[in-house]
């Protein structure tokens, strides 16, 4: 057992049992800590998405803190099921409308919110010509080009950015769309 001293009013016992859960809260609020700084890089948006899919009875209470950072960094709204998770072997977050996992790509985007500069990584990588499409909050056709992702990755700058939300829509060879939602602050 060890004993962590804040200051001298306030001291925390910590038990080799709960190391798994500190792990938790330390990998969330260094995330959380570069999202308030505005440098939050896919590595940070991996780590709080990885926490919240986990049971918070089991990894702590910190599962519905990444979950609110996550739903608020990836513009999504997620239904989480922590029914009995304590027991479940698998994932047990519930998929926005009830998607199911395939071998499809599918893309990330970081950092969200960003001053119009992001990176977009696929997570199978896929270097064929993609078209994308970027649009404002109210749909209006911003711009489109063609982009060849290179090692699964690209890199894009918006072109005299105005703070609001916008909508980049990528689309593949075999006519697939994907549309990520991010904010420009």
């Amino acid at each position: 057992m060890d004993r962590i001293v804040i200051n001298e009013d306030i001291m925390i016992t910590d038990y080799a049992d709960a190391d798994p859960i500190v792990a938790n809260y330390v990998d969330y609020y260094t995330a959380y800590l570069h999202y308030l700084k505005g440098g939050m890089n896919h590595e940070d948006s991996m780590r709080v998405q990885i926490i919240a899919n986990k049971c918070p009875v089991k990894d702590g209470v910190v599962v519905y803190k990444a979950r609110t950072l996550y739903q608020l960094i990836s513009l999504q709204n997620i239904n989480y099921s922590d029914d009995s998770c304590e027991y479940a072997v698998a994932p047990f977050r519930k998929a926005p409308n009830n998607a199911i996992a395939t071998n499809e790509v599918q893309y990330s985007l970081f950092p969200n919110p960003n001053a119009g500069v992001f990176t977009i990584k696929q997570s199978i990588t896929d270097n064929k010509l993609c078209s994308v499409r970027l649009y404002n909050a109210v749909g209006i056709l911003l711009g489109q080009e063609k982009v060849q992702f290179s090692n699964g990755i690209a890199n894009f700058k918006v072109q005299n950015p105005i703070v609001g939300l916008y909508m980049i829509c990528l689309t593949d060879e075999q006519n697939k769309t994907i549309c990520l939602k991010f904010n420009i602050h």
